[in-house]
């Protein structure tokens, strides 16, 4: 399968969070030249890991909604799952809504 022929745009609307977005415009538009198929490169794969692990993300959120919140035992917490969830969770209310 061959990558996508990104754009700035396309890129950008395809992260999943605001913040990410930021940087990589920053990126984008501070990069010389030579160094733009790079970023491209770099952000493309970012957008490609999070289109292949959002069915497991949304499963673990569906988890957490029917559990109070609560992850299953076998998931070991590095302090971060919080933040993540809370970030996934936003990130899939603003697509709701902006689906709608």
């Amino acid at each position: 399968m061959s990558a996508p022929l990104w754009t700035i745009d396309s890129l950008a609307h395809a992260l999943p969070a605001p913040e990410l977005r930021q940087e990589f415009l920053r990126e984008a538009h501070m990069a010389t030249l030579d160094e733009l198929p790079g970023v491209f490169a770099r952000w493309g794969r970012l957008v490609e890991r999070y289109d292949a692990s959002r069915p497991e993300m949304e499963a673990l959120l569906r988890y957490a909604r029917k559990h109070d919140g609560g992850l299953p035992v076998d998931l070991a917490d590095d302090g971060t799952t919080d933040e993540w969830m809370t970030q996934w969770g936003e990130s899939l209310r603003r697509a709701e809504t902006d689906a709608a």
